[in-house]
């Protein structure tokens, strides 16, 4: 862990003994796919509230915005979840 200012705790960390339950097949970036993931955030204070970043990063050749035709490699954003309670992140293609 470092420390980070504004981070719960005044500290950051970088997930550990993360594991997939399954292979998932590749993601389309077509309209209306959608995918996540369950995260389970522990730690000493069960039950208590922490804000934690989801990241999901693109393939090589990154995915393309068709409005502004920008191409981005990832994407994410912060939640807060409960210590000890598992959670569900998701995200879906869609026009916005």
């Amino acid at each position: 862990m470092q420390g980070a200012g504004g981070a719960t705790g005044g500290r950051q960390g970088v997930a550990s003994n993360v594991y997939f339950l399954r292979d998932t097949p590749a993601v389309t970036t077509r309209l209306g796919t959608s995918f996540g993931a369950d995260i389970l955030l522990v730690g000493a204070r069960r039950g208590a509230s922490a804000t934690h970043r989801t990241v999901w990063k693109v393939p090589a050749n990154g995915a393309v915005d068709a409005k502004t035709g920008n191409v981005f490699r990832k994407f994410g954003s912060n939640f807060t979840a409960r210590i000890g309670t598992p959670t569900y992140r998701g995200y879906k293609f869609t026009e916005s």
